[in-house]
């Protein structure tokens, strides 16, 4: 969906001519929440994202969604491997669109460490021993 650009944000929203209430960023409360700051160019994503794959702390800019899987099918290792990387990248998508709704609804905050550790801690669960 996030490729797709059918994400209901509000940028896309008023490209259909639906105006809408144009609302920061929950997580840094400084951004307008656009798809491209919504993915990784917000602080507290690319906080998450860098914590759990490394290897993105090496980008001189911060990568769009698209950069993420192109970097991804770069990778010259196992099949596996990037395999493992993008099912790291789907889950860290799930769960910043969990925690955004948790903020937004429930009015509960996690921080970037914890939010880290729990996707962690999913991932462990359903990947083979």
């Amino acid at each position: 969906m996030v490729l797709r650009r059918c994400l209901k944000i509000v940028d896309e929203l008023s490209k259909r001519n639906i105006h809408v209430q144009d609302n920061p960023c929950s997580f840094c409360r400084i951004c307008s929440k656009t798809l491209s700051h919504l993915m990784f160019e917000c602080d507290f994503h690319f906080m998450v994202l860098t914590r759990l794959i490394s290897s993105f702390q090496n980008f001189y800019l911060r990568p769009t969604i698209s950069q993420d899987l192109e970097h991804n099918r770069g990778f010259s290792v196992a099949k596996n491997l990037k395999s493992s990387t993008l099912f790291i990248l789907n889950a860290i998508i799930y769960f910043l669109g969990t925690e955004r709704n948790n903020r937004r609804f429930n009015s509960s905050v996690v921080f970037t460490a914890t939010l880290s550790n729990k996707i962690s801690r999913a991932i462990k669960r359903v990947s083979p021993k």
